[in-house]
């Protein structure tokens, strides 16, 4: 009789019916964590919402003012504006300082300023430090520490009592409040109403005149203006006027 030889045995067949050779069928995951056999796991709770902070400080809320300092309202009218804050300057929150006359000697300049604009009633606030760059004047507000912030600042004016102004020698030349509210008369042409504004134009500057005949604009040069009377607050000119 012929004996068959035995079929060899492969790895695969020698693990008990599982080609993994673990026992037939699914094989369950332990139970999670903090949960019994059979029960689901008690949901996690959600984090916290933080609550939102308050909105950051505006530039204007930052500033140190000197309420104690502020002229009363009645006084604001004799104020004399000097300078205007232009845009920011470097990384530490620093403006520049228009100056309205270029020629400015800053006698008036301190650590604390009165200010103004738009939405922004005079108030005197703290300076924190004044600095030279080039033919640039800088200064920087207390509180004020970046230049995003400073640039909510920009287009603040200026203002000084009269009496800190110093005395000017010429007597050819004139401070701008001064000249504001002088008569004006024409040699020919008689009465032309009062000086509104002066502004720069070139070299000189110009006057607007508004009274009778509307608004006039002279060049405040010598062949123009004849004489200002400071006492009398009266300037005479000569001047075509049509």
């Amino acid at each position: 009789m012929t004996r068959r030889p035995k079929r060899p045995t492969s790895k695969r067949s020698a693990g008990k019916g599982s080609p993994s050779g673990k026992p037939p069928g699914r094989s369950l995951a332990p139970p999670l964590s903090g949960a019994a056999p059979g029960e689901l796991p008690k949901p996690k709770p959600r984090p916290k919402r933080k609550r939102p902070g308050p909105p950051p400080l505006s530039a204007f809320d930052r500033l140190a003012l000197r309420h104690d300092l502020t002229p009363p309202r009645d006084a604001w009218d004799r104020l004399v504006p000097v300078a205007k804050l232009g845009k920011t300057w470097g990384v530490h929150g620093d403006l520049t300082v228009r100056l309205y006359n270029m020629d400015s000697e800053l006698a008036w300049a301190a650590d604390v300023l009165l200010m103004r604009g738009d939405g922004f009633p005079l108030v005197a606030v703290e300076i924190e430090r004044w600095q030279s760059k080039g033919n640039q004047v800088l200064l920087r507000p207390v509180g004020i520490d970046a230049p995003q912030i400073a640039r909510g600042l920009t287009g603040l004016e200026i203002l000084v009592p009269p009496e800190d102004l110093p005395p000017i020698e010429d007597p050819d030349e004139f401070y701008v409040h001064e000249l504001i509210g002088m008569k004006v008369v024409d040699t020919a042409a008689g009465d032309l109403g009062k000086i509104k504004d002066v502004f720069t134009a070139g070299s000189s500057d110009v006057w607007v005149i508004r009274g009778p005949r509307g608004e006039v604009m002279i060049p405040a040069l010598k062949q123009f203006v004849l004489s200002v009377d400071r006492a009398q607050r009266l300037v005479t000119v000569t001047y075509e006027i049509e």
